[in-house]
């Protein structure tokens, strides 16, 4: 008969993680999985790596001890995917998790994925994919951020924020909970809110050492076209995550907008490299070629992004270029694939069309 496998060292771990004594948990759970062969002493060691910013020790983890991450595990696995770059491997752990019996793990997953554009109807696939019954957590936080993210994807807006608040009172500590309001503040709240947030203390000294803070900072100063500090926030990622193309892309729209068009081009040409199927770095490179007066290379930078994404912008653009060149029955061809919702504008593809279609006839007639 086998005797029960004793867990003491685990729990001494969990007592210390819950009491925020991230030192002597981690000791405790390094002991736990050499002693007791408990994997989810991995699964907490990722978790306090994640908070710590300790990417290369969850790499290493995650490579050399070839264990089978499951659970809350994952979550701390996927931001290592996301913020290294591997976008790909990013969707397949958010996929993992969403067979996962765990709370938190499955309702974050579907708001990655409605982020990734990967889930059309967000409250149809709840309804069909989340299910409450059988559904666990691992420790309390995870139940109140799991509530915040439902109530969030659920258009329950102003409950969201009250928790994300909530959050940041009772858990200073935790880098998630910043990230939580940070997220859901950029997206629903006031402008008095947003402006509050981005001048917050306690905010700005964790992006100093949390690089999904960090991220999340540089995207907003983007958007209020504060380019200089979104620059400083990018720079800063791409000096530790050197291979990824969101960064890249980024960098390269914000050297766009200050006019610094070489620097754009090469930021933009690294993101196409490190992801060869990024349609929207080739749209925007075809934008920089054109606005250059390099018509033929803005061409076949649009022609890369029709051919990934079938993106009606891009196609309207390529057939600007070729009205530009004179092309004007492949300038037509282009626009007759353009869908009818984009003739709401003044120079919109049916009005191109006909212009065409007037000029030709000129033509002919002389």
């Amino acid at each position: 008969m086998e005797m029960p496998l004793n867990h003491t060292i685990f729990f001494k771990g969990k007592e210390a993680f819950l009491n925020n004594d991230l030192k002597e948990a981690e000791y405790f759970f390094s002991q736990s999985y050499k002693n007791e062969r408990n994997p989810k002493s991995l699964w907490y060691l990722l978790y306090i790596y994640l908070l710590q910013s300790e990417y290369e020790k969850i790499a290493r983890l995650f490579l050399l001890k070839k264990i089978e991450i499951r659970g809350f595990g994952l979550y701390p696995v996927y931001w290592v995917k996301y913020l290294s770059g591997d976008l790909d491997e990013a969707l397949e752990i958010l996929e993992r998790m969403m067979e996962e019996d765990h709370y938190f793990v499955r309702i974050f997953a579907i708001k990655e994925l409605s982020k990734f554009k990967k889930i059309d109807n967000v409250d149809e696939f709840i309804k069909d994919r989340f299910k409450y019954f059988g559904l666990s957590y691992e420790f309390p936080i995870e139940e109140q951020r799991a509530s915040l993210y439902l109530d969030f994807l659920s258009k329950r807006y102003h409950l969201s924020m009250i928790q994300a608040k909530s959050l940041l009172k009772d858990y200073p500590e935790i880098s998630d909970v910043y990230l939580d309001y940070l997220e859901i503040c950029f997206a629903v709240g006031t402008e008095e809110a947003k402006k509050e947030a981005l001048k917050n203390e306690a905010i700005l000294e964790k992006a100093k050492t949390d690089y999904r803070v960090m991220w999340l900072l540089a995207r907003e100063f983007y958007q209020r076209k504060e380019f200089d500090l979104s620059k400083e926030y990018i720079s800063r990622l791409l000096s530790v995550f050197r291979h990824n193309p969101l960064f890249y892309y980024n960098l390269g729209n914000i050297f766009f907008n200050k006019g610094k068009y070489i620097k754009a081009i090469e930021c933009y040409t690294l993101a196409s490299e490190l992801a060869p199927l990024f349609d929207r770095v080739y749209h925007n490179l075809g934008v920089l070629y054109y606005k250059i007066g390099e018509i033929n290379k803005a061409i076949k930078s649009f022609e890369k992004a029709i051919s990934i994404s079938k993106n009606p912008h891009s196609i309207y653009n390529i057939a600007v270029c070729y009205i530009e060149k004179r092309e004007y029955e492949t300038a037509y061809h282009y626009l007759n694939k353009i869908p009818n919702w984009m003739n709401d504008f003044k120079y919109s593809p049916y009005f191109l069309k006909e212009k065409i279609k007037e000029f030709l006839v000129t033509s002919l007639i002389t």
